[in-house]
């Protein structure tokens, strides 16, 4: 069964912000979380679960930022940015920080500066929902260090937790300790396969490297940023690249039919009915 009004997209794919605009404003979303929970799965399901939803939520109006090149001037997006946060709410932002485990990515402070495009390709959606002209520096990793103060404040969609199964992070790490160690060296301190690795040496190591970690029924859990929040620097190079906001949203539609030719695009033509 195919969706005529959906974007062809397999489940588990990636989106973009032009998917998601459309769908918030073509009259297709948002519904309620109750209508249809989040699983976390990517299995294909029955085009009867997506029909006969009631929509609450309608996008009417957004903005596209101007994009801005790592080298230009920022004083005048960086203003654009917070007068809109203050007067309508957080900006859609498309930066690098989909893997937890990064050197650019600071835990101990949730700071993260990214000023390698060739290393640090956009990768990952976030919404800025603030900003701290005096945050620290040094709040940075040494080795990814921008010059100035400064960061976003932003709410990012992994939570306040990172969790993953104990045996399968243990494998990965058993895979990072052989590029690192000979095997000898490694069957010298007792390690000759992944089961050997202890739960303490892998709440140890994630403390040395700034994270906090807990084991609960054999799934590992890692505190993430500052309770979900993280902070990116005022320089960092994917941050002003690809910026969206909502200017004007409903709780309702206001309206009875769209009329238009294609289902997926961003702009839509309403008809609203008083």
């Amino acid at each position: 069964q195919i969706n005529k009004f959906g974007i062809m997209r397999k489940p588990g794919s990636i989106g973009n912000i032009a998917i998601a605009m459309s769908y918030l404003s073509n009259g297709m979303g948002a519904i309620d979380e109750k209508e249809m929970p989040f699983e976390g799965k990517k299995d294909l399901i029955d085009i009867s679960e997506i029909q006969g939803k009631k929509i609450t939520g309608i996008i009417q109006d957004t903005i596209l930022f101007p994009q801005y090149n790592v080298n230009d001037d920022k004083t005048e997006i960086i203003a654009k940015m917070k007068q809109h946060i203050k007067s309508y709410g957080s900006i859609i932002a498309g930066v690098y920080g989909a893997n937890l485990m990064n050197e650019y990515y600071n835990n101990k402070t949730g700071a993260i500066y990214c000023d390698n495009a060739a290393n640090c390709p956009p990768n990952h959606g976030v919404a800025i929902v603030g900003w701290d002209d005096t945050f620290p520096k040094e709040n940075f990793n040494k080795e990814h260090r921008p010059k100035n103060d400064g960061a976003w404040i932003v709410k990012n969609s992994w939570g306040t937790e990172y969790s993953q199964d104990l045996d399968e992070y243990k494998k990965e790490y058993y895979n990072v300790l052989k590029n690192q160690y000979s095997e000898q060296i490694l069957i010298d301190r007792g390690i000759t396969d992944y089961t050997k690795i202890t739960d303490e040496i892998i709440i140890e190591t994630l403390k040395s490297a700034g994270y906090e970690g807990e084991i609960r029924d054999n799934i590992l859990y890692i505190k993430i940023g500052k309770d979900g929040f993280m902070y990116f620097s005022y320089e960092d190079i994917n941050i002003y690249m690809n910026l969206t906001g909502i200017i004007k949203s409903l709780d309702y539609c206001n309206y009875e039919n769209i009329y238009q030719y294609n289902e997926t695009r961003i702009f839509t033509i309403f008809i609203i009915q008083q």
